[in-house]
């Protein structure tokens, strides 16, 4: 929980799957400084 918290702070998704036999895949992603995580520019551009 404070690793999804962290995540989405930073305006980004956390995804995590499990399969037996296979052990769980993690996924964080991160939008690039200056946009989110559907490409726009944030706010400091005055686009949003």
């Amino acid at each position: 929980m404070i690793c999804y918290k962290i995540i989405e702070n930073h305006n980004g998704r956390l995804t995590i799957e499990s399969k037996v036999g296979e052990g769980p895949k993690m996924e964080i992603e991160l939008p690039f400084e200056g946009a989110n995580l559907e490409g726009k520019e944030n706010r400091k551009n005055g686009l949003i």
